[in-house]
């Protein structure tokens, strides 16, 4: 299949040495109409036209690019220690040790979905959380620095839900970070010891919380979500934002292989693959994913070809099989490969390649979540665009080289911000900002190459699209 692509010309093909690929499989020279929904938007030009889009019972609700749902949590970050064993760690024992010995706030951070949510919001787009905070001393901590970021924080359940016991729903999600000093991580919370859903016994989610969904361009969600609530609570929250035209974005995160080995949670990640437009995920995390439905007689030659295979052979075959198969709704596949860059993938045949600036690695931690966000600027701003053209009698379609220069941009953009996190010690706070951001791309103007490259105009390009959404949203 990889053969039958067409170079588009004066680029060079992904064999990962030089500039940024793109690649068309489609032979004609317009882009089909049916290629991306048509979505409400609020991004770059889009942004000032924002209104009151309806009164709820108990808070008002503007549209928004983009809303995280679930996942908002506090990580508690631990002096640096010799890393526990994973069954130390992933003990009722530890946490409770962990609990009852927490440090003070100096040493807490906002993480999970918060990571993409404050990236989110430096780089221009107009965020809220729906997402669970008790009212304890973490509930409040997460409020206020999602409020200091400019993010509105909705409740996901509501507290006079009879089905959420009230030792549950007053206590907010916490997750102990334990490191080595030397980039080992280990993690406690939880998340990893259920009884999952942690949120069991809520049906759905809080009016306010639905109405947020509603109200937003774009959805994003991760694995976690399985372990806050029930799969119907989730399916129903986003087939009612995807009936009032948001796209999701969907990222199964660690989370992925530990849910395909239970039947029950296998079928919710099946049913959120169905639902989402654009799915991220690692390569480990797309063979996962892709397992879900590959027949099992073909899964030998599978896991021989990506074993041998380098990485771009890898991220096509995988993004391929999603992209293909009928059960899955994806437009986009998102293939994140670490230092050497990312890759998108679309239905339609269209991919980008993009290599990851060469930094100074501090801590990996939110470096996919953050450049999680510049994909969701790339897709809104695309989505602006084609809706633009549609108002053209005469050209009713993006070009095709239109569509695949956005397509740079945004992942050349996505590269960046997950480098420029890396940065740093950390996520939530210490997230990309925009001015390190600008750094870097500027940098790559001038040419420098890492991983699958990266071109220097698309660089240009990308630091064009950050300005311009930072400069609309204020």
């Amino acid at each position: 299949r990889a053969g039958s692509m067409q170079t588009v010309p004066g680029k060079i093909a992904p064999d990962m040495s030089s500039s940024v690929a793109l690649q068309c499989r489609a032979p004609s020279r317009r882009l089909r109409r049916s290629t991306f929904r048509r979505t409400r938007q609020t991004v770059a030009g889009a942004n000032s036209q924002s209104q009151s889009a309806f009164t709820g019972d108990n808070a008002n609700f503007n549209l928004v690019d983009v809303v995280a749902f679930g996942n908002a949590c506090i990580d508690i970050l631990l002096p640096s220690a010799i890393v526990p064993s994973t069954e130390i760690c992933k003990s009722r024992s530890a946490l409770a040790h962990l609990a009852a010995t927490a440090p003070r706030e100096e040493s807490w951070e906002v993480g999970g979905s918060c990571n993409f949510l404050i990236t989110s919001s430096r780089i221009g787009l107009r965020c809220a959380c729906v997402g669970h905070a008790g009212p304890d001393r973490y509930g409040v901590f997460l409020t206020e620095v999602l409020a200091e970021e400019n993010i509105k924080l909705h409740p996901l359940i509501s507290p006079d839900d009879p089905g959420c016991p009230e030792s549950i729903s007053e206590r907010t999600l916490v997750c102990f970070v334990l490191t080595d000093g030397d980039g080992k991580h280990a993690f406690c919370s939880r998340y990893d010891l259920g009884p999952w859903p942690l949120l069991g016994g809520v049906s759905e989610v809080d009016n306010i919380a639905s109405q947020a969904l509603s109200n937003s361009s774009a959805i994003f969600v991760n694995g976690f979500i399985f372990d806050e609530l029930e799969d119907a609570a989730v399916r129903a929250a986003l087939i009612t934002a995807k009936e009032h035209g948001a796209a999701v974005f969907f990222d199964p995160g660690p989370r992925a292989s530990m849910i395909l080995m239970d039947s029950e949670r296998a079928g919710a990640l099946r049913n959120i693959l169905a639902i989402a437009n654009v799915v991220l995920a690692t390569l480990d995390e797309a063979k996962t994913l892709v397992n879900l439905y590959m027949r099992r007689d073909s899964r030998s030659q599978f896991d021989e070809l990506t074993d041998a295979s380098p990485q771009s052979s890898k991220a096509r075959l995988l993004a391929r099989v999603l992209l293909e198969d009928s059960r899955c709704g994806a437009e986009w596949v998102v293939i994140k490969c670490g230092p050497r860059g990312a890759a998108i993938f679309t239905k339609d045949g269209f991919e980008a390649w993009a290599g990851s600036p060469s930094v100074p690695v501090r801590d990996t931690v939110g470096c996919g979540d953050s450049a999680a966000a510049a994909i969701v600027l790339g897709y809104l701003n695309i989505e602006r665009a084609r809706r633009q053209d549609m108002k053209d009698t005469v050209l009713n379609y993006a070009s095709n080289s239109t569509l695949l220069h956005m397509l740079e941009e945004t992942l050349t953009l996505a590269t960046t911000i997950g480098a420029a996190t890396a940065m740093g010690d950390g996520a939530g706070r210490n997230v990309a900002t925009a001015e390190v951001v600008r750094t870097l791309l500027f940098r790559n103007d001038k040419g420098q190459k890492y991983g699958f490259g990266i071109d220097v105009d698309a660089a240009m390009r990308a630091k064009n699209l950050l300005e311009g959404s930072v400069a609309n949203c204020k």
